[in-house]
């Protein structure tokens, strides 16, 4: 995180998405994401997301992991 808040003064951590994984007929999709703000700073969530009238929606959020 050093390095980090040398490059990105004024940040308060770094957010990290996952690529899409997709049912075979490509209207669901589940998608993973984590902050990091240091030490025992940071957590993440799995979304749970569906298409709704050509819209991308998140159908339901889990915690996987918090610190």
């Amino acid at each position: 995180m050093d390095k980090f808040a040398r490059l990105v003064p004024g940040a308060t951590g770094i957010i990290r998405l996952s690529h899409a994984g997709f049912d075979k007929q490509v209207s669901e999709a589940i998608v993973t994401s984590s902050f990091i703000c240091g030490g025992l700073c940071g957590g993440g969530h799995r979304y749970f997301l569906k298409t709704v009238g050509g819209r991308w929606i998140v159908v339901s959020k889990r915690e996987t992991s918090v610190s």
